[in-house]
């Protein structure tokens, strides 16, 4: 079974759309093959009410739509959150040494996979930067994919030697990919881990060292303070007025495309702001609007304008559970979501989802034999 997860991990990390086959086949899998088959699919209210607000609001926006091609990428964009549940529910099942066994066969992998580095990488058309991707299809995926695997290193690896060696090939890793934003997520992660006292502060003092020597030596500060320097408020307005994407670092350029789809979205009916424009709207092959050449990089706003309010309100409750956890890596975890959806697209990256919801599922099960000590 571990080693099966993290297979799955694997090929959704290499194949994306493998998703929508292997996670069906992984749950008949393990469906089939469990003891107690009516604790697997007993689906809990919370779960059961975010997937029928994902069928309804994917049965609306079918109703909106006449292409085929448009139906058929609403589909795709509803059936994904679904099969995320699927994952999800099957992780949570899984006995914890299980996941921690997959976790650490996927760090083996990235191990591994370090020294080819050079043949496993992006050269950026811009600047012709190298930035590592491992099997990923961008290096920003594959950056952020590594900060729930960093905070299972930081805080619940049992095994010292283990963590060391887990740390050290998520950070270098973390490095070469070159993403800032997954990079500065990953500095406050480590901060919130570390502020704890005087002894964690030791440690944080010396992987923060690492970390600093990292950005120095792979260029990652000088594109952050290339970032920086070019931002511009007063430019950026001319910029959505304009539909001007070029001429800025990513980070001004976010907020160009950003503002540009707000300022469409914004004069849509007001039906469309309460239910969205559909699965799919903000998907290459169908956008919403004829300026768009990419997904918007943000997740919030791809919600808000895919299923408008009530989307959001669910995405704000998916956050809320996470703020809820008792655990002690609750404020890691939820960093490594928040941050990252508003800089990125985690939403699409099921190899994120799926580490994701390990770290938790590991998080919870260390919470409850805690608490049974007590």
């Amino acid at each position: 079974m571990p080693l099966i997860l993290a297979l799955l991990v694997l090929a959704i990390s290499a194949i994306p759309a493998s998703v929508y086959l292997i996670v069906p086949a992984f749950f008949s899998f393990t469906a089939t093959t469990s003891k107690n088959k009516l604790k697997l699919l007993k689906i809990n209210h919370p779960t059961a009410a975010l997937a029928s607000i994902i069928i309804i609001t994917s049965l609306i926006s079918l109703i909106a739509l006449s292409t085929t091609q448009g139906i058929l990428l609403s589909l795709r964009g509803a059936a994904r959150p679904l099969l995320y549940i699927l994952l999800t529910i099957v992780i949570f099942k899984t006995p914890k040494h299980q996941l921690v066994q997959a976790i650490r066969f996927v760090t083996l992998s990235l191990m591994a996979a370090l020294p080819l580095q050079g043949h496993l990488s992006l050269i950026e058309g811009i600047g012709g930067i190298q930035r590592y991707q491992f099997i990923f299809e961008h290096p920003n995926h594959f950056a952020y994919f590594l900060l729930p695997v960093l905070i299972y290193f930081l805080a619940l690896e049992e095994n010292h030697r283990m963590k060391i060696l887990g740390l050290l090939v998520t950070l270098v890793s973390l490095a070469l990919a070159k993403s800032s934003g997954a990079f500065i997520t990953a500095m406050i992660i480590i901060a919130l881990h570390y502020l704890k006292g005087t002894k964690a502060l030791i440690y944080g003092i010396l992987i923060g060292s690492i970390c600093a020597a990292a950005i120095f030596t792979t260029g990652i500060l000088d594109k952050i303070l290339d970032q920086a320097t070019s931002f511009d408020p007063t430019a950026i307005n001319s910029k959505i007025s304009d539909q001007n994407f070029g001429g800025s670092g990513s980070l001004s350029w976010r907020f160009v495309y950003w503002g540009s789809i707000w300022k469409s979205f914004s004069l849509e009916p007001w039906y469309t702001f309460l239910f969205g424009l559909g699965y799919g709207s903000m998907t290459y092959g169908s956008y919403a609007y004829d300026f768009m050449y990419t997904d918007p990089h943000n997740d919030y706003l791809k919600v808000l304008a895919e299923n408008g309010c009530i989307g959001l309100v669910a995405l704000g409750y998916i956050i809320y559970k996470i703020f809820n956890l008792k655990t002690k890596e609750r404020w890691l975890i939820l960093t490594a979501t928040t941050l990252p959806m508003f800089f990125g697209n985690i939403l699409v990256n099921p190899a994120f989802i799926s580490a994701l919801g390990i770290v938790i599922a590991i998080s919870l099960k260390t919470y409850d034999e805690r608490r049974s000590l007590c």
